[in-house]
């Protein structure tokens, strides 16, 4: 009756969404921008779809930034497309994207403040992760994920943040006993801190949540510097097997006998 109605092609294109017929719905929302090139909410839907594909996440920012071009009102669209440039390891503009939620938006979801921290993280700017992780733990009290993402961040600002960072991990572990992410980090710290029987205790505990090459090869240090030879050689030996880059090196140096 009328194929000129930009509504009536992204209204039919959210059906397509909810049912889950993508094509369809990419299709009926490109109609709508043809029609009408300032309908900003069918380029956030149109951007939505995109965002949910691993490999669209370029054709997402685009056409989330035309969205927010033309005003498109609320937090989701900055989100959206901050988790986009995340993807894309564009961290500066996630980060950007971050900053007009918490500054302009004044946003009070712990979300954007763990997000733009690990946005920080991923660039090594830990200072300011810890930061943004502490905002968003008096948003949300004793969440494990932000727990382990600052004591990620306060392990890797050297051996002064360390009792901080092991404070950060024995609390996790007290909420989730089943965090091997929380029992992989007090590991480490109580290696680095030379705390080496408890080391092996906690990394065997992580070891028992998730054998990872990287918790192996940990403990395989801990074992050599509490002098327990043949465990050095077995941790290595399995590191080594699981793609440990290291523990190749070392399982040919040290367990050669």
């Amino acid at each position: 009756l009328n194929a000129r109605n930009a509504e009536v092609f992204y209204q039919r294109g959210v059906l397509f969404a909810n049912q889950k017929k993508l094509p369809d719905a990419a299709k009926d929302f490109t109609s709508a921008v043809e029609i009408d090139p300032n309908m900003a909410k069918a380029f956030f839907d149109r951007g939505k779809l995109y965002a949910a594909q691993a490999k669209k996440q370029t054709e997402a920012v685009a056409h989330l930034s035309k969205a927010i071009t033309l005003k498109f009102p609320g937090e989701e669209v900055y989100k959206l497309r901050a988790a986009c440039y995340s993807n894309l390891n564009n961290n500066d503009e996630a980060i950007k994207d971050y900053i007009t939620l918490s500054d302009i938006l004044k946003s009070k979801d712990y979300e954007v403040f763990f997000l733009r921290g690990q946005a920080y993280a991923r660039k090594k700017d830990h200072a300011n992760a810890v930061k943004d992780f502490n905002k968003a733990l008096t948003l949300k009290k004793d969440d494990v994920k932000i727990l382990v993402a600052r004591g990620n961040s306060q392990f890797a600002l050297g051996k002064c943040k360390y009792p901080m960072a092991q404070q950060d991990f024995t609390k996790a572990l007290t909420l989730d006993d089943n965090s091997y992410e929380a029992a992989f980090g007090l590991g480490q710290v109580q290696f680095e801190s030379a705390k080496y029987p408890e080391g092996i205790e906690t990394l065997t505990k992580a070891i028992k949540l998730k054998p990872t090459a990287e918790a192996y090869y940990i403990r395989s240090k801990c074992h050599h510097k509490a002098g327990n030879k043949k465990n050095v050689c077995e941790d290595l030996r399995k590191a080594a097997e699981m793609g440990h880059p290291d523990a190749k090196k070392d399982v040919v140096v040290m367990c050669s006998e």
